[in-house]
């Protein structure tokens, strides 16, 4: 029988069983350092096992930032000729019979009076539109939309409570409302924006001319002789007011007509420029491309010498959105007869300037002696804007 003396080799033999128990614990403890250390069994787990309530860790997913295109900003596409026509009303059409086989004729300036249109407090009457867009249709052509404003605004208003003031336009006495009254400008806003709601989504509407209440409705400017302008000024006319309303009016029109390119006819008020400026700045910081500017005073003269701050205006807008002009007179008749020298001056002049967008009187559109100067004018609008 084999002794635990022999199992131990060389060792001297125990003295005792006290001495061989303490060997044997010795054995013992080294096996298992031996086993923690390696000799190929698996590593012993020092941490604390965990709660079955914990939410396992697990390494953070990292992904690639998302990357999406550059929001670009619509150009719109404000260009072509344009009848400047009479107004819309009930014995007239701004779309008429002069203007009806003209090849070149892009579109058609449909002028109606708000009072026309809004004939009582919060009631419309939305007939005359619908009948130039039907018009519109029968012909396949454009609509450039004004609301003549001023001494076409509803009489009514005065029974609401807004101020209203007088002056003398073409020798007779009319009377607006004044542009910063509230009354005003809440009822204004009101129609701006049941227009919209009928109309911004009409395909015959290309342009639309924002309005205010200013002497002729239509223009920017207030043709007031010295003791009107005192009067004006007395009633509470500031440039801050006049600026706010047009700003108002602005924002109203570009909401009610989100898809839509519109714009303000620029003239100097009361032989300042800020108005203009700073209306003008306003409508290209919020609307863009969408925003722009007519000139309601158009011929070579009135740019280069009467209108320089305007026309620098207009070619400065022509470079962020569009720009576009309405002869300041015709050929045949009217107010401030041209030239047909004059006229093709101020045709070549807007040309050159890239101001695509033309209105002409109906009267030089219907003279058949102009006819090839404003079909090679439109012939150069549509080479110009094919390219851009």
């Amino acid at each position: 029988m084999q002794t635990l003396n022999n199992k131990i080799g060389n060792k001297a033999p125990f003295k005792n069983a006290s001495d061989a128990l303490t060997s044997i614990l010795f054995l013992v403890l080294s096996s298992l350092l031996l086993v923690g250390c390696g000799g190929g069994a698996a590593p012993i787990d020092l941490n604390p096992p965990s709660n079955s309530n914990d939410t396992p860790t697990t390494d953070p997913v990292v992904t690639d930032p998302v990357v999406t295109d550059p929001v670009v900003e619509p150009t719109y596409k404000v260009s072509g000729t344009f009848c400047s026509c009479g107004p819309t009303s009930q014995t007239n059409s701004s779309i008429n019979r002069d203007t009806e086989n003209l090849d070149y004729l892009d579109g058609v300036l449909v002028r109606i009076s708000w009072a026309d249109m809004n004939p009582q407090a919060g009631i419309y009457d939305w007939s005359y539109l619908d009948e130039q867009i039907g018009y519109a249709e029968q012909r396949n052509t454009k609509i450039a939309l004004a609301i003549l404003n001023g001494p076409y605004a509803p009489t009514w208003l005065a029974e609401e409570g807004a101020t209203m003031f007088e002056y003398t336009l073409r020798g007779n006495v009319v009377s607006l409302p004044l542009p910063w009254d509230t009354v005003y400008l809440s009822y204004y806003q009101a129609f701006i924006e049941e227009l919209g709601a009928r109309y911004s989504g009409n395909e015959f509407i290309d342009l639309v001319h924002i309005t205010n209440s200013t002497t002729n409705g239509f223009e920017m400017q207030y043709t007031f002789n010295s003791a009107q302008i005192t009067d004006f000024e007395t009633a509470g006319y500031t440039e801050e007011l006049l600026i706010n309303s047009w700003t108002t009016i602005i924002d109203a029109y570009a909401t009610a007509f989100p898809n839509k390119p519109v714009d303000v006819e620029v003239h100097p008020v009361f032989f300042s420029d800020k108005i203009a400026t700073d209306v003008v700045d306003h409508g290209l910081a919020l609307y863009g491309k969408r925003f722009g500017v007519l000139a309601a005073w158009w011929s070579e003269h009135n740019a280069k010498n009467v209108y320089t701050s305007m026309f620098t205006i207009l070619k400065k807008v022509q470079k962020e959105s569009f720009a576009g002009v309405q002869l300041v007179g015709a050929v045949s008749t009217g107010l401030n007869p041209l030239t047909e020298e004059q006229l093709a001056a101020a045709l070549q002049l807007a040309i050159d300037n890239g101001f695509y967008y033309m209105e002409i009187w109906n009267n030089d559109l219907a003279n058949t002696q102009l006819s090839d100067l404003i079909t090679n004018n439109d012939n150069l609008i549509e080479a110009q804007t094919a390219v851009q």
